[in-house]
């Protein structure tokens, strides 16, 4: 009787963490949806409210958190992660210290109390980014194949962004003419759909069913989105990781025809679909996509030609640009003089971390921004981000967190399926992103970083799922 009874309990039990998991796994992935647009949610809401993405995880925290009062289940899924986690705590706990640390030294500044919420809530974002670096594998624990619904949600999201095409909406999606993103910040919202380009054709080259040409058709419409965010740092590490995930495909899948014929499907796409997005942009976008994204490479008079055309409505396109005038491309220094220019930050940031060594602390730029262009600057890149908040020590600290990360992520790349492939090109496209851009608290970053620790937890290891979808 005393058997049944423990039978019937462990029965509840083990359903009651099925139906929260299902919860806080479908609140995740709405959750994680929600990352790829969130200007309308800054600039309609008020600052100190919680955007949607942390609204969500605070609720799935509170879930989380009754799961563990009730259930022992999760209570002993959730003391795995935090065991599996070690490292992660030592860096966290490390970082806390000198980032407060820093914070005493910007406290000397006497301008620092006309500032103060802002420091605190930098402090709050910091705190967290680290939360949801847990709170993410608590939940792939609870639920293995989250990561793969998560990458999936991630490739379908930007869709919406199309809505940015409707004259009467458009005025809510861009800023100076690019689309805009967290805060209206064009360079963020081009790392997300990078991230959602890569999920795509990774999930297109890594498994073999018809959905296959679905990633790919999601794929082709999200390139003319990139196109108008006109990020540079985000083109770049696109072509970086798109390098990367071909060289893997081929090692994975080997060179025969089929493969050959994917291979070719997606440059192709790339290429129609770039072209044809430049022309169903808006005459000014289109404009300023040229002016960032080809102007630092052609002469001056070219360069104005070109914009001429383009105001009177010619028809060109990149390739065009680049088959007229590819005698005239040439690197010259007059796009790079200007002082907004990342080299410009970059050496201000440097000088500054000389200065400091102890770092100064989370947010610590609204009191010492590294230069004040349209607003306080930081200084456009992680390293120098997280030197000048958390100190030298921090940042050799951070390095060797990242090379941990690394690790696993080389680990993970045994396995010839869709989550190595996405794992793998997506923090290469996060590390070459970071050289040009803050982003030591983009939720990118620590989505990413969290789905590659919990790697460790599925069952059987994504990471060593062999050839299970081979071609």
């Amino acid at each position: 009787m005393t058997i049944q009874l423990k039978s019937k309990s462990s029965v509840e039990s083990s359903n009651s963490e099925k139906i929260f998991s299902k919860i806080t796994g479908t609140l995740f992935l709405f959750a994680v949806f929600s990352l790829v647009w969130r200007k309308y949610q800054g600039e309609f809401w008020d600052f100190y409210v919680p955007k949607m993405f942390e609204l969500l995880i605070l609720v799935i925290a509170l879930i989380v958190l009754i799961q563990f009062i009730f259930i022992k289940a999760s209570r002993k899924k959730t003391f795995e992660v935090l065991l599996n986690n070690k490292v992660s705590l030592f860096v966290i706990a490390v970082l806390l210290l000198l980032g407060y640390l820093g914070t005493l030294q910007i406290l000397k500044d006497p301008n620092w109390l006309s500032q103060k919420n802002e420091i605190i809530l930098s402090w709050l974002r910091l705190i967290f980014c680290f939360g949801v670096l847990f709170l993410i594998q608590v939940l792939i624990r609870f639920k293995n194949k989250l990561i793969e619904h998560a990458f999936l949600v991630v490739s379908a999201s930007p869709l919406i962004l199309w809505l940015a095409f409707i004259p009467k909406l458009t005025p809510h999606f861009i800023q100076t003419w690019r689309l805009g993103g967290d805060a209206g910040n064009a360079n963020h919202l081009a790392v997300w759909i990078v991230l959602s380009i890569l999920s795509s054709l990774s999930y297109f080259l890594f498994k073999n069913h018809k959905g296959r040409w679905i990633s790919l058709a999601t794929a082709f419409f999200s390139f003319p989105l990139l196109l108008w965010s006109s990020s540079r740092a985000s083109w770049l590490s696109f072509l970086v990781a798109l390098v990367v995930l071909l060289i893997f495909f081929l090692r994975k899948k080997g060179w025969n025809k089929k493969n050959r014929l994917l291979i070719f499907a997606v440059i192709a796409t790339i290429l129609v679909s770039v072209n044809l997005g430049f022309i169903v942009l808006p005459e000014n976008s289109r404009i300023t996509v040229f002016a960032r994204n080809f102007a630092p490479f052609l002469d001056d008079k070219v360069h104005q030609q070109i914009i001429q055309d383009l105001r009177e409505k010619k028809d060109t396109t990149p390739a065009v640009f680049i088959a007229d005038n590819l005698k005239s491309l040439e690197l010259n220094t007059r796009y790079f003089s200007n002082g907004q220019d990342r080299f410009f930050l970059w050496q201000k940031g440097s000088q500054m971390m000389l200065e400091n060594p102890l770092g100064l602390g989370p947010g610590y730029y609204n009191i010492k921004p590294v230069a004040e262009i349209d607003g306080n600057q930081g200084p456009h890149s992680l390293w120098f981000e997280v030197g000048l908040t958390f100190g030298w020590l921090g940042l050799f600290v951070w390095l060797l967190f990242l090379g941990f990360v690394a690790k696993k992520v080389i680990d993970a790349s045994r396995g010839a399926d869709f989550v190595p492939a996405v794992v793998l090109v997506s923090f290469t496209h996060l590390i070459i992103t970071s050289f040009f851009l803050d982003t030591f608290t983009m939720r990118p970053l620590w989505l990413i970083i969290a789905i590659i620790l919990a790697l460790d937890f599925t069952r059987p290891p994504l990471a060593a799922t062999g050839n299970s979808n081979a071609n």
